[in-house]
């Protein structure tokens, strides 16, 4: 795989493509489809990796993401709404193949609202592209174990039910009916420092295993046995830090590859932070 020029502000793009690159699925339909000339065309030429070759230029992708997410590329960009961007403007292309790719990661839901007084349903199916990992104090500090207690319930008080017009709780239960191929674990690192008003980066550690398990948040008999096969990192304060693209928990996509391992990354003497992890389905 060819690197990327690393212009400005422009890594959060740069780490995304990379994921999207060893993304086997993703490439191969991408490539036969209709999606932004742009993308494909960055794509492609980091398929073309003849040693001399000088590294590819995403200026082009920059630019057509400026065009349709209105998004300021000046100042660093988070690497998540990069991702999700990219994924949005497939499925928006109105081709069959770019809604192909675009579903890879697609996470289907049902959600229940329940009133407790009366046990009036109401019945809505949702999806999203990745989960949310909240990491800290009182989450588990393996990702596996937050998998095992996921959940997306929650009750609301001081509710009033339109069917028995009563002053009640809501019970609101979601189920995930289909996992995706691929799976995009978010890992929250933005938090609001209270005492000075700004955003912060939470470095708090978490184990993010080779292999996952998810049987346990999905209500369907599917597979749900998942690989470890690509991830972002950042390094530095979380407004101008910068952003690598990794894969198969080996080697760093940078002008000088580190080994290291899924619980403590070092890259120049830096310690970085997972950001999206990404896992494919293996059964």
């Amino acid at each position: 795989m060819r690197g990327l020029i690393n212009v400005g502000s422009h890594c959060a793009v740069n780490s995304v493509l990379q994921c999207l690159y060893v993304t086997d699925d993703f490439r191969i339909t991408a490539s036969y489809s209709t999606v932004t000339s742009e993308l494909t065309s960055v794509l492609r030429d980091m398929d073309r990796n003849t040693p001399g070759m000088p590294p590819c230029d995403p200026n082009s992708l920059v630019d057509a993401l400026i065009r349709y997410s209105g998004m300021t590329y000046e100042v660093q960009q988070d690497a998540d709404s990069v991702f999700k961007c990219v994924l949005n403007a497939l499925a928006d292309d109105g081709d069959p193949r770019c809604k192909q790719a675009s579903d890879l990661w697609t996470i289907r839901k049902r959600q229940s609202a329940k009133c407790s007084t009366c046990n009036a349903e109401c019945v809505s199916h949702h999806a999203a592209n990745n989960v949310i990992v909240y990491i800290g104090e009182n989450e588990p500090s393996k990702l596996q174990d937050y998998m095992d207690d996921y959940s997306e319930s929650f009750r609301v008080s001081d509710y009033h039910c339109g069917t028995c017009q009563e002053e009640t709780e809501l019970n609101v239960n979601t189920d995930i009916t289909e996992l995706p191929a691929v799976l995009c674990f978010t890992l929250a690192r933005g938090q609001r420092c209270v005492q000075r008003g700004e955003l912060m980066v939470n470095a708090s550690a978490i184990d993010v295993p080779e292999e996952l398990d998810c049987s346990r948040m999905s209500a369907t008999s599917q597979p749900t046995k998942y690989e470890l096969y690509g991830m972002i990192t950042h390094t530095g304060p979380y407004e101008f830090g910068h952003y690598a693209g990794q894969r198969d928990s080996a080697h760093f996509y940078s002008p000088r590859p580190t080994l290291f391992s899924a619980r403590e990354l070092v890259w120049d003497n830096l310690y970085c932070t997972i950001y999206p992890a990404l896992y494919r389905r293996t059964t």
